[in-house]
């Protein structure tokens, strides 16, 4: 298993690109993900999972999965009174 981001995806096309941790950019159709329908909405930076296959046009990802993102909470401020 492989992991990487996403770069973009084209959701009226049902494709788009994923960056890997390596630099490589590989072509990910919307049947790679699960459920077959791809991403929908801003997706740019999502990190993700995938397995990498290889056919006759090269190098493409397949099994794509989204992991779980949570963003780290911000600092909270003291509420203290000025003197």
């Amino acid at each position: 298993m492989a992991e990487g981001t996403l770069i973009w995806f084209n959701e009226s096309e049902n494709y788009g690109y994923i960056a890997t941790d390596d630099g490589e950019r590989l072509y990910a159709h919307g049947s790679a993900f699960p459920g077959g329908n791809g991403i929908t909405g801003r997706c740019k930076g999502l990190p993700v999972t995938f397995e990498v296959a290889e056919d006759g046009d090269g190098r493409r990802a397949q099994d794509v999965s989204l992991v779980e993102y949570t963003a780290p909470q911000r600092a909270r401020r003291r509420h203290g009174g000025r003197v």
